[in-house]
């Protein structure tokens, strides 16, 4: 959705004033979009282009006297402010966050975490009886005192490539599969994700959304030799390997949709793979089909790689779950977010085509929506998959006049 920034010029906000309802936030939606417009402009002087995918998140309050509003957004990280007439964004030095102001302005209420719930997660690995069958081992591998997400194992079973908050920021981190022994392998200062190990387990693909677009990047698995495989003004994200590890499939939003992308590594030639939406995509072990999911939709679908007609084979994953499916030789894995009792890890068969259940996470536990968190070996018989639980909190400070 536009948020109207094309009508106004940068600079301030003309003759439409800022008001400030009782709990101190803007009074209408009209200036919610005018407090975007002036960060949009901000970060325009400064010559930093915003990423739409990753700048959703604003929340803002105007302070007491009305000359300044404070904010924090998903790209900024600690509250900033900025003058209701427009002008630089400056960090703020009385508010300790974003909130609710009291009517006198003496009390500020806000959540922490900032980001409204702090999501503890811990990977977790299953051993199954057989492709589809009952698991008869887990085990959590990694800790749920750092946020972790995404882990892949590398084609021998040995090692785990993963996603991890613990240096304080977003970096691609690689393990032994029972979570020891733990190497970063990114220094990007955040934005790093979805790593995908290649047939040969000599690289790691995953994307990185720095200022500008995200690109997709490969690195060997000891974390050298990094350098970006795509590049344009415009997302490419989600990657993953042929299976003759000779290209990479992605998805880009180059047409104004998402859609999969495949890079020829040795020409740098691409071609589109599908056209009615897709996100994550995997090419089946034979090589004669991508399954993939779709960013703001339900499903997994099919492809021929040699293209044809886009069909849907599951109901699930759900929206917001287009990372939980995971193709071996002989099915698919997927978690469906909504099956009871719980979200509930469950296997497709791709000569039966029926769908069984395999393992439900913990009371109270969720897989992760928005992050690729499932992941299974080739033979179908291990799982690595993410579960974990949200938490928040209101606080209050006082005297701030």
């Amino acid at each position: 959705m536009s948020d109207g920034s094309a009508s106004w010029q940068c600079g301030g906000l003309g003759s439409s004033p800022v008001s400030r309802s009782k709990n101190g936030r803007l009074s209408t939606g009209a200036n919610e979009v005018r407090v975007r417009h002036l960060y949009h402009c901000a970060r325009r002087r400064k010559s930093a282009a915003v990423d739409e995918r990753k700048q959703k998140h604003l929340a803002y309050h105007v302070a007491p006297e009305g000359q300044r509003i404070v904010f924090r957004s998903s790209r900024v990280g600690a509250p900033r402010r900025i003058s209701t007439t427009g002008g630089v964004i400056e960090p703020e030095t009385v508010y300790p966050d974003v909130g609710a102001l009291s009517r006198d302005g003496r009390r500020l209420a806000y959540v922490e975490p900032p980001e409204l719930w702090r999501w503890s997660a811990e990977i977790w690995r299953a051993q199954l009886s057989s492709a589809g069958g009952q698991a008869v081992g887990m085990k959590q591998i990694l800790s749920s005192a750092d946020a972790n997400s995404a882990p892949q194992p590398s084609p021998d079973g040995r090692q785990i490539a993963f996603g991890s908050l613990r240096s304080g920021v977003w970096e691609i981190w690689k393990s032994n599969a029972d979570g020891s022994d733990l190497l970063q392998l990114t220094s990007f200062g955040g934005h790093a994700g979805t790593p995908q190990w290649s047939p040969d387990g000599r690289w790691i693909a995953f994307d990185h959304g720095p200022e500008t677009h995200s690109q997709i990047y490969l690195i060997d698995a000891e974390g050298r030799n990094l350098h970006m495989a795509t590049s344009g003004n415009y997302e490419n994200v989600v990657p993953s390997w042929s299976r003759d590890g000779e290209s990479i499939y992605f998805a880009s939003n180059r047409t104004g949709d998402w859609q999969v992308w495949r890079r020829e590594l040795a020409t740098g030639r691409e071609a589109q793979v599908t056209h009615h939406g897709s996100f994550a995509a995997f090419e089946s072990y034979d090589a004669k089909t991508i399954y993939y999911s779709r960013f703001n939709g339900a499903g997994i679908w099919s492809v021929p790689v040699a293209s044809g007609e886009e069909k849907r084979i599951t109901v699930a994953p759900h929206l917001g779950y287009w990372g939980h499916f995971a193709v071996t030789e002989a099915g698919l894995y997927l978690v469906d977010s909504d099956a009871e009792p719980g979200p509930t890890i469950k296997y497709y068969d791709f000569q039966s085509r029926r769908l069984t259940p395999i393992l439900t996470l913990k009371d109270g536990h969720d897989a992760g929506a928005w992050r690729a968190n499932l992941a299974a070996s080739s033979d179908g018989r291990t799982l690595f998959f993410v579960q974990g639980e949200s938490k928040s909190s209101i606080v209050m400070v006082e005297y701030f006049q």
